[in-house]
């Protein structure tokens, strides 16, 4: 009887886990859509404020300050390159590309599928850190219209509140 009351609460423990992550998952989708709407409409203000204050770079493994990205005119001039043509809009982006969150185990899959590559294990990812994989068009018959870096960023909520944590 105790090992089914054990197996029976490690079940209901997991189920409430897994709808966690798949609310966080969600919540992380609507605010980096959002993020990438600002690419099209180039809403400046959004995407400037979006940013947390300290930023972390997944291919060199380091963390640094919002700063060093640059001054809110650089900012906007960096988000104004996104989109390789102009005459494209948000929704011809949802018709032609796959959006996904991921946890960072989950990138680290994907990437070694998708890539054939492999990514060392990020210390300055934390579990609940979540990655925008917005890149991989849907039909390769499509034209490649953004530019690629641009459309995988990593995810955090800061005092309850999404903010792109790096890239």
């Amino acid at each position: 009887m105790k090992n089914f009351l054990f197996i029976f609460c490690l079940h209901i423990l997991s189920f409430s886990f897994a709808q966690d992550i798949n609310s966080a998952k969600k919540e992380a989708l609507n605010f980096a859509l959002e993020i990438v709407k600002s690419y099209f409409t180039e809403n400046c203000d959004f995407f400037y404020n979006s940013f947390s204050n300290e930023l972390i770079s997944l291919e060199d493994q380091e963390s640094f300050n919002r700063s060093e990205l640059g001054d809110y005119e650089e900012i906007c001039d960096f988000l104004k390159r996104a989109i390789k043509d102009k005459n494209k809009t948000f929704q011809d982006y949802l018709d032609a590309y796959s959006t996904e969150i991921l946890t960072y185990e989950e990138l680290v899959k994907y990437i070694k599928k998708e890539l054939d590559n492999e990514i060392p294990p990020n210390p300055l990812i934390e579990k609940d850190d979540l990655i925008f994989v917005g890149w991989k068009l849907k039909n390769t018959d499509v034209e490649n219209f953004i530019f690629d870096d641009m459309f995988v960023f990593i995810l955090r909520k800061e005092n309850n509140k999404w903010v792109i944590k790096g890239a």
